[in-house]
């Protein structure tokens, strides 16, 4: 009896044992189990990360992300269009960042992000007047400069087996419009010839009076073709036509903007023969509507729950894909709203079967 109790003894201790060697590997490698009950039927569930983003790639697991967009960000002078990498922003950490997701199973997006820089100014400052600048005098020299950033940074991701890259974000607000359109399609050859992944456009917002386009919904203006999606950022509605008139001022215009967003891209993804539609890389929150809500007392993280679930009812099933950003982090909006976010159980409730 004695020997027959140590022997069931020793088996529970080499279960014990053997379950703690299986699960050592993962605790010392820092990976995160991804939830059970993911949602396959979302192709693409992306979280974009900032670099300096220490845990994001982590808890981007724990929601039931298949996908991270690193976001690589480059300083463009206000005075002079020279492009330099900021401090906590360099192709070594971006190198280790991207192992990371890889160690964690996510698919890695590599999105170039400029922002201009205007010494003396805190981080962000540029993008209310961004649009204000205009075209550097020589476009021509600074889409050669653009071009060579981009293609060693596609160089870096063909590397690290990057699976998707982004070469810009809208390059319109540094070239005028028809040198950023040609460049769109010059610079995805030569993309192509040092990167085998997926490619998709420099991103932007689809809209045309922000940006000084004069014949509203004239879709001639975007060019995708040879891109393998059509995307968009998502931001707020900027539209006069399908009972439309500028920024959302409830929620039913969300909705509106959300449904003729999704109709534009679409057309676009038929006319330019792509593979698909991705809502991103830049899931944002409609601000002006965020800031009339606040100023009324809304709580900011319930009102941008409330767009992004209008969001996810009418595209849900419509498109390949979603990035997502705020999701995490302080948020200091151009319209002076600032808010701690905190969206990884919204998200996760989307990106999971019963979540």
């Amino acid at each position: 009896m004695v020997k027959k109790k140590l022997s069931i003894i020793s088996l529970i201790v080499l279960v014990i044992i053997i379950a703690i060697f299986l699960k050592t590997p993962l605790e010392k490698e820092g990976i995160e189990e991804a939830p059970q009950n993911l949602n396959e039927n979302i192709e693409i569930r992306g979280l974009d990360i900032h670099m300096h983003d220490k845990e994001g790639i982590n808890i981007a697991k724990t929601t039931g992300a298949n996908w991270v967009g690193l976001m690589y960000f480059v300083e463009v002078d206000w005075d002079t269009g020279r492009m330099f990498e900021p401090e906590w922003n360099n192709p070594k950490r971006l190198r280790k960042m991207m192992r990371e997701a890889k160690n964690q199973g996510l698919k890695v997006l590599l999105q170039i992000y400029p922002e201009y820089y205007i010494e003396g100014m805190p981080p962000g400052y540029s993008h209310s007047i961004e649009l204000e600048h205009g075209p550097f005098k020589d476009q021509e020299g600074f889409l050669k400069n653009a071009t060579e950033l981009v293609l060693e940074l596609a160089e870096l991701a063909e590397e690290e087996g990057v699976d998707m890259f982004s070469p810009w974000c809208e390059m319109n607000i540094f070239v005028d419009w028809e040198h950023a359109k040609d460049w769109s399609q010059e610079i995805l050859p030569k993309i192509r010839k040092v990167y085998s992944g997926l490619v998709a456009p420099p991103k932007g917002e689809i809209t045309w009076e922000k940006y000084g386009l004069k014949n509203e919904g004239n879709l001639s203006y975007w060019n995708f073709s040879g891109y393998d999606y059509v995307w968009a950022d998502v931001f707020d509605s900027d539209y006069h036509f399908n009972n439309l008139n500028g920024n959302c001022k409830k929620y039913k215009d969300y909705e509106r903007y959300i449904e003729t967003l999704l109709n534009i891209l679409e057309k676009l993804k038929e006319r330019d023969k792509t593979n698909g539609i991705i809502l991103g890389s830049e899931i944002g929150v409609a601000e002006q509507f965020l800031a009339n809500e606040v100023k009324n007392g809304k709580n900011a993280e319930d009102v941008v729950e409330k767009q992004w679930k209008i969001l996810f009812n009418k595209t849900y099933g419509r498109v390949d894909g979603y990035f997502f950003y705020p999701w995490r982090g302080e948020q200091y909006l151009a319209t002076g709203v600032i808010f701690n976010a905190n969206f990884t159980e919204f998200i996760k409730k989307h990106y999971t079967i019963g979540g």
